[in-house]
């Protein structure tokens, strides 16, 4: 009797041992796919760069020359917009016949390290963990013709923008936005907007 309630409580403990170990979350995080924490923290083996979670060595950023240059949008580029209206959607940014590469060159003597536009012109600053806004160095505002829409004018606010590549060749990028837009019908819509992009140097 004693030989089988051994053999039935080992039986028990495999059991338990095996479905604990099938359990195990052990999730696969691409780079940068993850925002930190408020505090700036992520899963153990990561690290937080420029916003973003990085496995370790995997955020270390590139001088600002390697900054430099047009940087064409990957095939999963998107951004994810949500309006107070009650829209909201998720748009690519890589279509192929229609996309205007983000440009980056130096800064101006003696203010930021790096001065880039795409949708707005904007200085950035780099350090070890990527380039990432200093100020805004104009207006950000688009102009829609009245023929076929009610939509006058947009503007866009850059609450954050940051880019980050180790190697000059391949990037990735974050950025968010307060969109307004004004229609010609006196109504006023306002927009989050959040930018998510890998990024190649042309």
């Amino acid at each position: 009797m004693r030989i089988q309630v051994r053999t039935a409580v080992g039986a028990l403990a495999v059991a338990i041992w095996l479905v604990a170990s099938a359990c195990k979350y052990d999730p696969k995080l691409g780079e940068g796919e993850l925002r930190c924490s408020a505090a700036g923290e992520c899963p153990r083996g990561y690290t937080c760069g420029a916003g973003f979670c990085y496995s370790k060595g995997g955020g270390n950023s590139a001088g600002a020359s390697a900054y430099i240059g047009n940087w064409q949008f990957g095939s999963t580029a998107s951004v994810t917009t949500t309006c107070s209206d009650g829209s909201n959607s998720t748009n690519s940014l890589a279509d192929p016949n229609n996309q205007t590469p983000m440009k980056i060159k130096s800064g101006p003597t003696g203010g930021a390290d790096l001065d880039s536009f795409w949708l707005c012109d904007l200085y950035l600053n780099v350090d070890t963990t990527g380039a990432h806004l200093a100020s805004a160095a104009g207006d950000c505002t688009a102009t829609f013709p009245s023929t076929g829409t009610q939509l006058g004018n947009s503007y866009w606010t850059v609450d954050t923008f940051d880019v980050l590549t180790s190697d000059g060749k391949n990037a990735t990028h974050h950025a968010t936005y307060m969109r307004e837009d004004d229609y010609l019908t006196g109504d006023v819509v306002t927009c989050n907007q959040t930018v998510q992009a890998p990024l190649t140097k042309n």
